[in-house]
């Protein structure tokens, strides 16, 4: 959303292939009372996967950033690329990483210096760690690590990081199982340019599934979904201040492990938290729950 502007997208099949899917935009000038058919956000027509998507505001304007995967069709990688929205449809588009995890969520947000994107790279070892990009001095930065833990794994884990900024300050977190399953939080004082080290969120047999907000004070608070045994999974919040300390762990509600219950969000609005979750069960439910800030633990 920019002003009265807002954009939505889906996904819709564009070939016989299972994941041969496009991303389909309609936008709304009016603050969403009516909406026209937008295109499609990527250049491409190859029949291949596309999606993943994240939006975040660019100057004026919206930018998406989504995994494509045009070159697979011909033994090719997974990319991650970016375009800018403007009124005449998606512009400029740029691969930001040739060669990336398959379907593991991006992460994206706008700092005080400009875009972050944070993504699951994949060398051709199989080292499926996290990349950042920034936009400086006019252009892309080159990927480069964050985490850097050396996690081997011959298949996408389908458990992205999560981002969250507030004008230099940016917080970063994300799943890994190098040495073992845990959550990492690492934060930036100078929009993404350096990180502290990272602190680990969960170590105890987390799923991940991660989402993250920003508090007033500059601390960060994280959701996640946290085993709870027997195909159950916990919804939990934690809160990070920015020298790394953190509080004690919330626990807010519990669902299923499976992919059913899909991945919790969360949002600050003043001083409350809106986290909006999937209640797992015969009959799904979509749920939603206000949190006050001060009910996430501090540090003691």
């Amino acid at each position: 959303i920019v002003g009265r502007r807002m954009v939505a997208h889906w996904l819709a099949k564009s070939g016989a292939d299972k994941y041969a899917y496009e991303v389909r935009l309609a936008r709304s000038e009016d603050g969403g009372r009516s909406f026209r058919l937008a295109g499609v956000l990527h250049a491409d027509k190859k029949p291949a996967e596309h999606g993943f998507v994240s939006w975040l505001r660019d100057g004026k304007e919206l930018r998406a950033v989504w995994l494509d995967g045009r070159k697979t069709p011909d033994g090719g990688a997974m990319q991650v690329r970016t375009a800018a929205l403007s009124a005449g449809g998606p512009a400029n588009e740029v691969e930001l990483d040739a060669r990336v995890c398959d379907c593991c969520a991006t992460a994206a947000v706008e700092t005080a210096l400009g875009p972050l994107v944070m993504y699951r790279d994949r060398s051709e070892a199989e080292i499926r760690d996290h990349s950042i990009v920034r936009w400086q001095a006019g252009r892309w930065t080159v990927p480069r690590p964050l985490g850097a833990e050396g996690w081997k794994i011959e298949g996408c884990p389908v458990n992205g990081p999560a981002l969250a900024a507030s004008g230099h300050r940016v917080a970063a977190a994300w799943f890994t199982a190098a040495p073992a399953p845990r959550l990492r939080l690492a934060m930036s004082k100078d929009a993404g340019a350096t990180f502290s080290a990272p602190v680990d969120l969960d170590t105890e047999a987390p799923i991940g599934r991660l989402s993250l907000t920003l508090d007033a004070d500059g601390s960060a608070v994280a959701s996640w979904l946290a085993s709870g045994g027997e195909g159950k999974a916990r919804l939990r919040l934690r809160r990070v201040l920015p020298n790394g300390r953190l509080g004690a762990p919330l626990d807010l509600a519990t669902t299923t492990s499976a992919r059913a219950s899909g991945m919790p969000r969360i949002a600050r609005v003043g001083d409350h938290l809106l986290v909006v979750w999937i209640e797992g069960g015969a009959v799904q439910k979509l749920r939603a729950l206000w949190v006050p800030t001060s009910q996430v633990p501090r540090p003691l």
